[in-house]
Parts: structure tokens; sequence; C-alpha cells
């Protein structure tokens, strides 16, 4: 398990907690994960910290404008999956996005489904792919 393991996982716990009770990510616990990230790839290598900052940038870009401005995806979530893929790096993330893929299924059925018209919490399943990657040694 590396830092960034850590960090993902203490910062998505962070995040999941608090979006289940108040249905919002604080931005300054994602700057917080932002900067530590940052500062973890910057030990990796110089070439680490600029794919990470690349890649993270571009996905931003995509979801805040195909996701964000449609209405699809609140702005912390996004936030928070920009700060996931900027800590992970491009090759965890895509592992993650997997395992985020199959914790999401539970949380849409009884959000959606049973607990119709509560928005759904995305920082919970982010948490538990996180736990899950960790768990299965992938990182």
């Amino acid at each position: 398990m590396t830092y960034e393991n850590i960090l993902v996982v203490i910062v998505l716990a962070a995040a999941a907690i608090t979006d289940v009770k108040k249905r919002e990510i604080p931005n300054w616990l994602l700057m917080a994960g932002i900067i530590a990230s940052l500062i973890i790839s910057a030990f990796r290598g110089w070439n680490v910290l600029a794919i990470r900052i690349i890649v993270a940038a571009i996905l931003f870009l995509i979801m805040y404008f195909l996701l964000f401005r449609t209405g699809l995806l609140p702005g912390g979530d996004i936030k928070a999956l920009t700060f996931t893929v900027l800590a992970l790096g491009p090759l965890m993330f895509v592992d993650w996005i997997g395992y985020l893929a199959v914790c999401s299924i539970p949380c849409i059925i009884y959000y959606g489904i049973i607990r119709t018209g509560k928005t759904i919490p995305y920082a919970l399943p982010m948490f538990l792919a996180s736990v899950i990657l960790v768990w299965r040694g992938v990182f």
C-alpha cells in the first residue's frame, strides 16, 4: 500500500460521510487531498506529476461540460473524481472506475428506487471502490 492509497481512502471516507449526511462534499477536503496528492506525485518524479496533472485536467474538463453543465453529476462529485485520478494515476484510475461501477449499483437501487426523490451520494460508492481496490491489492 502506498501513500496515495492511504490518502484516497481517507479523503473519500470523509467525503462519503459528509455526502451521505449533508449531500455535499466540502471543497476544503478535496483541495487538501489534491494538494497532498500533488506533493506525493512530485516525489515520484516530475514526469509522473505532469502526466497526472494533464490527465486530471482533461478528465475534469470532459466531466464539467458533459456531466456538470447538463445536471447529471454535482460539482463535488466531479472534483472527487478529479482528485482520485490525480492521486491514483491514469492506469489505477481505470481499475478503480470498474469497481466504482459495481459499487454504484446498490446505491442507485437504494437511493433511486427505494428512497425515491433523494439524490444519490456518489462519494459513498467512490469510497467503497477505493476500499475494494486496496483490499484486492490492485494498488
